[in-house]
């Protein structure tokens, strides 16, 4: 069994779980200084994939004709490429939360929050590192979380189509709404959405507050003719490591009774410590994707269980008021919080939680000041 220096470290230092020494299976590679491929792809597969990822595109190449970016890396490269970052998309309460446009290559097709528009929301990009670690958890493990919740604390598993394989569904798992759970539908839908690259997937642009943009578009659809881009995307997220710990900090004794009080108050429940992947050779996303050696069998540390809930600071833009339990390995390259990243301190992200998380957050709040500060310091380090 190949044991890491992180994963070392995390047993004996932070005591998180017993459950990890006795674990079977391999921990999946952490990245150092989170640069390189997991393994899933080569070093020159790698680095040309992320190549592409930064690529800025242009209206010669199907930039828009409404779009938030120019390239992939633009909303996600903190702490590298592939991390997340400060970016954020606007949403209105339209037709069950329409995605708001910041840029178009004509003043024409602007997209703007209308009138009839009662309510907003902001989503912060999120960090796409160990996500094909993510995407090869087993469905009905996703499931058996929901059963060992603790009433009024139970998550919402929701059923999503696979882009790549019509009438083929699966557990969602990815974006603030789970509403992808592979990760070439969520390439596909990202290229679309955010770029206004359409390709086989998503062949059809978006429209621009209802309007059809087809004349300000130059280049014939499905722009990624043949998917390639996406299918780079795809790789090059399935290839991120998984976020680093700070191994000195987490070396203390106040993070490691951070950690433990982060068990004892419950934050467990929905912030899960630890998933185990699928077997090698095991088909998933309706059979397009077998999960390969560099992603299967590998115990890792999400700190989530990718479910919906509803803690209390729902926007009211898509209903019902839930959002993903975003994991918190690599919180420690955040400085905002939150779906919408407005809470600006842990504390007060904590603190911001209510509805399925109060009983919860009601015992941090009741922790000396001294025992709070642990737990702070446990997050700053993960």
């Amino acid at each position: 069994m190949r044991i890491s220096t992180s994963l070392l470290l995390l047993i004996s230092l932070v005591i998180l779980s017993q459950v990890w020494a006795d674990s079977p299976d391999e921990e999946a590679p952490s990245g150092g200084q989170l640069t390189g491929s997991n393994g899933f792809a080569t070093a020159e597969q790698f680095a040309s994939d992320q190549t592409e990822f930064e690529d800025i595109e242009s209206p010669a190449t199907g930039l828009g004709p409404i779009f938030n970016g120019a390239s992939c890396a633009e909303c996600h490269n903190n702490p590298i490429v592939g991390g997340g970052s400060t970016a954020t998309e606007l949403r209105s309460s339209r037709f069950g939360g329409a995605l708001i446009h910041t840029r178009s290559l004509h003043p024409a097709i602007q997209e703007h929050v209308l009138s009839s528009d009662d309510k907003t929301g902001l989503r912060l990009s999120l960090p796409l590192l160990g996500d094909g670690f993510i995407e090869c958890i087993d469905s009905k493990d996703l499931q058996a979380t929901i059963t060992s919740q603790p009433s009024g604390m139970k998550g919402t598993a929701r059923t999503v189509p696979i882009l790549e394989a019509p009438g083929t569904n699966r557990t969602g798992r990815f974006g603030w709404k789970a509403q992808h759970a592979s990760l070439q539908s969520f390439a596909a839908d990202a290229y679309l959405n955010e770029m206004g690259i359409t390709s086989p997937l998503l062949p059809k642009e978006t429209l621009s507050n209802g309007r059809d943009t087809s004349r300000f578009d130059k280049v014939a659809d499905p722009e990624d003719k043949n998917g390639e881009n996406v299918a780079q995307f795809t790789r090059f997220m399935r290839s991120l490591n998984v976020p680093t710990p700070d191994a000195k900090l987490m070396a203390t004794a106040e993070a490691g009774q951070g950690a433990k009080l982060f068990r004892e108050i419950g934050c467990v429940s929905c912030h899960v410590e630890h998933f185990t992947t699928l077997k090698v050779g095991e088909k998933i996303n309706g059979g397009t994707f077998t999960v390969p050696s560099a992603l299967g069998g590998m115990t890792f540390f999400p700190y989530s269980d990718f479910l919906l809930h509803d803690v209390g600071t729902g926007d009211g833009v898509q209903d019902p008021d839930t959002f993903r339990t975003p994991p918190l390995w690599g919180s420690r390259f955040k400085n905002r919080f939150m779906h919408d990243g407005l809470s600006f301190t842990r504390d007060s992200a904590i603190r911001r939680h209510g509805g399925q998380a109060k009983d919860v957050i009601d015992k941090y709040k009741g922790l000396p000041q001294k025992q709070q500060e642990s737990l702070l310091t446990f997050l700053r380090a993960i």
